[in-house]
């Protein structure tokens, strides 16, 4: 099943804590600030003491930090998985959520990077 076809709320958050992850968290400038900083659409941001790197961001109402950002990521694609399951009438496939979230993480990354500029790592 793939999630792409259709934006959802989970699938959104997901998306911004990519973006986050590889160029706010990241050492990657995206490539079109203005519009990156647009669509990811962040509340306010909290730095180190140093106040020389972002260490979390104000997303959807509540923190979202640097260290905890790969949970976020997966949580809420499987959620997103469930959700269009559950849409259909149909029992989720569990052994699947991971490698789901795996590859439409993967698509998200693909398409930011058109936009923003490569990606580095291979996270």
């Amino acid at each position: 099943m793939v999630l792409s076809e259709v934006e959802t709320p989970s699938r959104t958050f997901a998306k911004k804590a990519i973006m986050a992850k590889h160029w706010v968290f990241g050492t990657r400038q995206p490539k079109d600030n203005k519009a990156f900083w647009r669509e990811l659409s962040v509340s306010g941001i909290a730095t180190s003491k140093d106040r020389k790197r972002v260490t979390g961001i104000l997303l959807g109402g509540g923190t979202l930090l640097a260290t905890k950002v790969d949970a976020f990521i997966y949580e809420h694609l499987a959620k997103a998985f469930l959700m269009k399951y559950l849409s259909t009438g149909r029992k989720p496939k569990l052994a699947r959520v991971k490698k789901s979230v795996e590859s439409e993480a993967k698509r998200i990354r693909t398409a930011l990077e058109g936009k923003y500029g490569r990606i580095r790592d291979s996270n």
